[in-house]
């Protein structure tokens, strides 16, 4: 019998709102910190972050004002070249439904230069693979399960894999650190319509975890904090099934070292009505 101890306060929750934020551009051995745009030429030059790719150590990001538009990435950047091997550069969306069967759009070098092109999503082929060119593929998307899965694409000249830049939906993510006086950032993955809280706990329950009415418990359970009440994940506007959100951590001591376990319940009104998700973590520095 599992013993469920609820809290429903967490240092700052009622401030907790859907957040808007720029991520540093970087790469292996380089970080770019800060960034500005002087653009006069028809209008403002307040750059704001609007779409954040990340593939290992290769990222691209754009940038945009009034009337302005750039884009920081890694195409004239990449060195060595790749030769034969397949080099993804994004996917389309950047998550789907664990259940599968939503089309998908991969975008890369060499994707089909050599015999047998495969395109996995966590260990599962992407059916339905056509290429329209090196460049582009498209496909369906496979069964999987919640939360961060690998990318993996292989044919007869090559292979190459980025780890967890896939996401099977409903999902929680969050950074593997967060620092005192930065802002610690949960990211949830879901289906537009549907609605979800988020729950964290000092605790972590060993894998598989504590089977419930909602499926399987991942943390606790002595220790159950409502971190976020039910929001949908149209939160803020967001047309794509993703709600950002996040606090800024406060300088203590005595945060350095914990580890912050989160799981978020799933509403998607089906059959069953709701499921738990992934565990995620994050450790305080």
């Amino acid at each position: 019998m599992i013993r469920l101890t609820i809290l429903s306060v967490i240092a700052g929750a009622a401030l907790l709102v859907p957040s808007t934020w720029g991520q540093a551009a970087s790469s292996a051995n380089f970080q770019l910190e800060t960034y500005s745009f002087n653009a006069v030429a028809g209008g403002g030059a307040n750059a704001v972050s609007t779409e954040y790719q990340e593939f290992g150590a290769l990222r691209f990001e754009q940038a945009t004002s009034t009337n302005f538009q750039a884009e920081i990435g890694f195409l004239a950047l990449f060195d060595p070249d790749p030769g034969d091997m397949p080099v993804v550069w994004a996917t389309r969306p950047v998550h789907a439904d664990k259940a599968g069967g939503v089309p998908i759009t991969i975008y890369g070098r060499n994707l089909n230069l050599g015999a047998g092109p495969v395109i996995q999503l966590g260990g599962a082929p992407v059916t339905s693979l056509s290429f329209t060119s090196g460049t582009r593929a498209s496909g369906i998307t496979p069964v999987g399960t919640a939360g961060p899965a690998d990318i993996f694409v292989s044919h007869s000249l090559g292979s190459i894999a980025h780890p967890d830049d896939w996401v099977f939906s409903p999902a929680v993510v969050t950074p593997e650190f967060a620092y005192q006086d930065s802002f610690w950032t949960w990211d949830m993955y879901g289906n537009l319509g549907h609605f979800f809280q988020t729950w964290a706990s000092p605790q972590a329950i060993p894998l598989p975890g504590a089977g419930t009415a909602f499926g399987k418990l991942l943390i606790g359970p002595d220790i159950l904090i409502n971190l976020l009440p039910t929001l949908s994940y149209t939160q803020g506007g967001n047309p794509n099934g993703v709600v950002n959100l996040g606090i800024t951590l406060p300088v203590d001591p005595i945060l350095v070292g914990i580890t912050i376990y989160l799981q978020t319940l799933n509403q998607d009104f089906s059959n069953p009505p709701s499921q738990l998700t992934n565990r995620s973590q994050t450790t305080f520095r």
